[in-house]
């Protein structure tokens, strides 16, 4: 859905094969967190972030038809580019993830 990817499939088979691929998305992320240890704040705060913009998402296909809850901020003729908060959030979530889980390489100490 992504820019526009499945814009040559017809509505009736994007519409329900997006929700579908959010909801069982949506389900994996849920599980995902449980398996979390409630210690790791990190990655919970970051699979939050990833499944609140794809319930964001979700809730604007399944109401409006499409993902419409684009931002769009500037000042005179100044603008900033638009973009939609539920998918900053699952950008953030994910940045979270890969940067928490990226680690200096051990050196053996024994030498």
């Amino acid at each position: 859905a992504a820019f526009n990817l499945f814009h040559q499939v017809p509505l009736y088979i994007r519409r329900p094969f997006l929700i579908l691929v959010t909801l069982v998305s949506a389900g994996l992320i849920v599980y995902y967190y449980r398996l979390q240890k409630t210690s790791d704040i990190m990655a919970r705060s970051a699979l939050a972030l990833i499944l609140g913009g794809a319930i964001g998402n979700l809730i604007d296909r399944i109401l409006q038809g499409a993902v419409v809850d684009f931002l769009d901020f500037g000042y005179a003729s100044w603008r900033w580019p638009a973009f939609n908060f539920a998918d900053a959030c699952i950008c953030i979530g994910a940045a979270i993830i890969v940067f928490s889980k990226a680690k200096t390489p051990d050196y053996d100490q024994t030498r």
